[in-house]
């Protein structure tokens, strides 16, 4: 990961917000740069400030809580650490941040936020706290630990990581140098390695038992594969015929199969249409009984609507006389309706008059009364007003006696603590010298802790490196041993071989082997020999001289004497090998062991010389940290005698440090106490004069209001007494609202009536057209309807029905008869059907026995097949071997 960018506020002595851009030109040119600056100058709360945007911690400090910041600037209320940075995955803006209620330097610490953003797009990452490190860590391939071990070392950290172990420093080389290729690389090709090594084994494996043939038998082989194939030639052509005569007799049969089957079939059908035949005759009267289906639905049709006429002719001849009576009784309730809408028309109009008046007269009662409830609230509230501004005067009267005596009292403390007020302007001097004092202070304790640890491991260094050359001295020692027991071998060795080579002597004996073999073989032909004479052919090679027939056998004791002598030589050589060979190997071994030992012990005495000058340098930093403490509470004790302070407690300079800042703000809160009550003291003096002065104005104010409220109240009795004489306690809206309701009922009565009158008159009207229609109708169409029916019989006759009712009787649905319609067609089309295939099985098993391919049986060719079968395949068996 790289820093892009730092800003922060608020932090240790860095009051304020700061920003560092490391993209400047300036950063980017030098490529290197340092932090500088005495003690106390802020360069550590630069790197603070990066872990605490990234982590929420410090190497310091630790975790940052509600509970606990160190780091937060003294007197302030907020702080912040904000860091930009880029990984391999992309770049992102990581923010941390807290502060107090209000952000007021007294107040209470709120939670820590801390969340990590896209830096192009500004999408936030993620914002839970316990969510954010992980994926900080996702992102830059760290976590605390190791960032703050490898990328970011605090102080007196590096030898953190320069002690870690290769397992926990090779995982951050490889994160900080982009190398984790590397070690991908390697497992893949061990992996490889070893897959690639599985199949050369078993490919070894395989070939293992493979042997080569001679020409001779791949000769044979040849010969005995081509006569073998000529036989599964000839084997195959006569079983080819017969499974042809076999496939023959198969087809004959199985069509006399089909054929009997099929005549089966359509015996079984014809039975199935013999039955039918009763349905098929009711189909057909059903179908003459169709033909006649419309001019039936017509004259019906005539019929049906003839009958609903006269049945409603009669209904309503038989309602007229009643609807004649409601007709005369709506009119009489018309004319009561109409004489009671008047009645109440006349009423409301004489009453409207009087209504007119009460209101005027309710309206200035009204406009009164409001008055005299306005004014009686006026006079109440200002009589409430004049109570209350006393009492308040009062009240101020008291509270500046008691602030006269509060300021008297702060007067005195400042008086005598005057000495204080300078800690306004030194406390923050004063704090930074502490603290660095205290961190001094600390620096000389890790300091004096980390001298006594070099102290530690430059004796365990120097007990190591004196181990370690004991241990090289006896190893040097045995492998001077072993070089000697190596040299006596070989110089014995030399001698047994009497300057000569091994492989020599194992030549000799192959060759006195081969001629042991070869006097073997002239003994066993010893009789053979004597038989030959010079000038004869000889049996085996054909010569006619033969230099060997009275030569004399070699003695072969001889020739195993020196087998044997040679054997035992080699044997006791390849031992001396041997053990030559071995203590090579632990020479080797040995000498390996003794580089090791060397390294280590070079690797001891640089150890040493390390801690040596780890040592001498931590003694030379820690005089000069004590030097620098003597100077810092010299200085230290110069700002604090002023304030009566004449040393410094060793111990515990943090304690003096809450000492002054108790003063400090003891101070300040009699400071702003003095002025607050300085504040009150002329506050309530001039309330007191302001209450007084409305105290006097309510008064003049309530006297006018009384005097007026007096007139009001006389003005409305009289108004009183005229409506009471005019219309009573009556309310005019209840009589006005009563009058409306009665005319308008009496309206709706009479619009009613009228209305139940015109409907029965229209009713009436209705039903005496209707009569008349109806009438008409049922004249015109008896002539249609007699007329019809002679036509529909004379249509019965010509279609061979004697009358309607027999042509009733045959009539069937649409859906009974298209049943039968599809019974019938599905009869005769697979009866059809079944005589067609049958005819057709027929012709076929006439063309097959016309073929006459055998004249055997079945049940010969069947035995002939397997036979023929089982020699082909244990032939082709012996051709695929």
């Amino acid at each position: 990961m790289k820093i892009l960018k730092l800003r922060f506020k608020n932090l240790n002595s860095l009051y304020g917000e700061w920003c560092i851009d490391f993209t400047s030109p300036e950063y980017i040119a030098n490529g290197i740069f340092a932090i500088t600056g005495p003690t106390g100058a802020g360069k550590s709360t630069i790197l603070d400030a990066i872990c605490l945007a990234l982590y929420g911690a410090t190497p310091r400090l630790g975790k940052i809580t509600k509970n606990s910041n160190e780091i937060m600037s003294r007197q302030t209320g907020e702080c912040f650490a904000e860091v930009t940075f880029a990984a391999a995955a992309g770049q992102f803006v990581c923010h941390w941040q807290q502060h107090r209620a209000h952000k007021k330097a007294a107040g209470n610490l709120i939670e820590t936020r801390h969340e990590i953003a896209d830096a192009v797009s500004g999408t936030i990452l993620e914002s839970k706290k316990r969510d954010v490190a992980a994926v900080i860590e996702q992102k830059t391939g760290m976590n605390f630990e190791r960032f703050t071990r490898s990328i970011l070392l605090a102080q007196g950290g590096f030898d953190n990581f320069l002690k870690a172990d290769s397992d926990h420093r090779a995982p951050i080389l490889e994160q900080i140098t982009g190398s984790e290729i590397y070690t991908e690389i390697s497992k893949r090709v061990h992996e490889r390695l070893r897959d690639e090594r599985e199949r050369l084994n078993l490919l070894l494996a395989e070939t293992t038992g493979i042997s080569i043939l001679s020409d001779e038998q791949e000769a044979a082989i040849t010969s005995e594969l081509n006569e073998k194939q000529k036989s599964e030639n000839n084997l195959a052509a006569n079983y080819k015929k017969i499974e042809a005569a076999v496939l023959w007799h198969n087809n004959i049969e199985k069509l006399q199969r089909e054929i009997a089957v099929l005549a089966q079939k359509e015996e079984s059908q014809v039975k199935i249409n013999a039955a039918f035949e009763p349905k098929r005759k009711k189909l057909a009267r059903a179908r003459k009984a169709a033909e006649l289906e419309g001019e039936f639905a017509t004259l019906s049709a005539l019929r049906r609507q003839q009958e609903s006429d006269k049945g409603q002719l009669e209904i309503v001849t038989n309602e007229l006389p009643e609807k004649e009576q409601s007709v005369a009784l709506q009119e009489n309730l018309l004319q009561n309706a109409m004489a009671a809408a008047d009645k109440a028309k006349s009423e409301q109009k004489t009453t409207g008059h009087t209504i007119q008046k009460v209101r005027l007269l309710d309206q200035q009662l009204t406009d009164r009364k409001a008055a005299i409830d306005t004014r009686e609230k006026e006079y109440q509230k200002l009589s409430h007003q004049i109570s209350t501004q006393q009492q308040n005067l009062k009240r101020f009267q008291e509270n500046i006696k008691t602030v006269r005596q509060e300021i008297e009292r702060v007067q005195e403390y400042q008086s005598e603590n005057r000495r204080d007020e300078s800690l306004i302007t030194q406390f923050a001097g004063i704090s930074e010298q502490i603290s660095n004092l205290q961190e001094i202070t600390n620096n000389i304790a890790a300091k004096e802790k980390m001298l006594h640890t070099a102290e530690k491991e430059l004796r365990d260094t120097a007990e190591d490196v004196n181990s370690q050359k004991l241990g090289l001295n006896n190893r040097q020692l045995e492998n001077q041993s072993l070089q000697k027991l190596i040299n006596l071998k070989k110089t014995e060795l030399q001698n047994l071989l009497k300057n000569r080579l091994l492989r020599e002597y194992r030549s000799e004996k192959e060759a006195l082997l081969k001629e042991m073999l070869f006097l073997h073989k002239i003994s066993e032909l010893e009789n053979e020999r004597k038989l030959l004479a010079d000038g004869k052919p000889c049996p085996l090679c054909g010569a006619t001289s033969h230099p060997f027939a009275t030569f004399d056998t070699p003695e072969i004791s001889s020739t195993e004497k020196k087998i044997d002598t040679l054997t035992h030589t080699i044997d006791q050589a390849e031992q001396l090998e041997n053990s030559i060979r071995q203590l090579e190997l632990t020479e080797k071994e040995a000498l390996t062991k003794v580089n090791d030992i060397e390294k280590l012990f070079v690797k001891s005495l640089n150890e040493k010389k390390n801690c040596e000058k780890n040592r001498d340098l931590i003694i030379t930093e820690l005089d000069q940290l004590k030097q620098h403490i003597t100077q810092s509470q010299a200085a230290l004790l110069a700002r604090l005698k002023p304030l009566s302070i004449n040393e410094i407690p060793t111990d515990s300079p943090n304690n003096l440090l809450v000492s002054l800042r108790k003063r400090l703000d003891k101070w300040l809160e009699i400071e702003n106490k003095k002025e607050s009550i300085t504040g009150q003291n002329s506050d309530l003096s001039n309330e007191i004069k302001k209450v007084e002065a409305v105290i006097a104005t309510y008064r003049d104010t309530a006297d006018d209001k009384k005097t007026k409220l007096n007139e009001n109240r006389t003005e409305y009795d009289k108004l009183i007494s005229e409506r009471r004489s005019l219309f009573g306690d009556k309310n005019p809206e209840i009589e006005e609202s009563r009058l409306e309701k009665a005319a308008a009922e009496a309206e709706l009565n009479e619009k009613t009536a009228r209305g139940k009158r015109e409907q029965v008159q229209q009713a009436l009207s209705t039903a005496k057209v209707l009569i008349t229609s109806l009438q008409q109708r049922i004249r015109e169409r008896n002539p249609e309807i007699k007329n019809g029916t002679a036509a529909f019989i004379t249509s019965l006759q010509k279609t061979g029905f004697a009358d309607e009712t027999e042509f009733l009787t045959c009539r069937l649905p649409a859906t009974e008869r298209n049943q039968l319609e599809l019974q019938a067609r599905k009869i005769d089309n697979l009866l059809n059907e079944l005589k067609t295939r049958k005819k057709d099985r027929e012709n076929h098993l006439h063309e097959e026995l016309t073929k006459k391919i055998t004249a055997a049986e079945l049940s010969e060719l069947l035995p002939q097949q397997e036979k023929l079968s089982a020699a082909l395949k244990e032939i082709r068996d012996e051709i695929g071997g």
